[in-house]
């Protein structure tokens, strides 16, 4: 499973927390916008996320989904439903709930 769609270093984080990288640094730009599951990272390292955030300036924001890759493939693609209680990068209502 080497096709990433977005190449970036899964150790360097923002402000936030969240992991970022840019969208000129993407395999197949039409993939990217808020809250699909992506396969993100490097030659050496790579995980399935959840983009919280494509900004307007070619930012890409996004969370690591805990497991392994293998575990976390099925969800590739996917949207996951943002709720009203969330802002704009993905975080967590009160509740804990995404």
């Amino acid at each position: 499973m080497s096709d990433r769609h977005l190449t970036a270093d899964l150790n360097v984080r923002d402000d936030d927390g969240f992991g970022w990288t840019t969208l000129n640094e993407t395999n197949g730009l039409g993939r990217v916008r808020t809250e699909i599951m992506l396969l993100t990272g490097s030659s050496r390292t790579m995980a399935v996320v959840r983009v919280t955030a494509a900004d307007d300036d070619g930012w890409v924001h996004f969370s690591n989904l805990p497991g392994a890759v293998a575990q976390n493939c099925i969800l590739l693609g996917r949207i996951v439903a943002q709720g009203p209680a969330e802002g704009r990068r993905g975080r967590k209502a009160s509740n804990g709930a995404w």
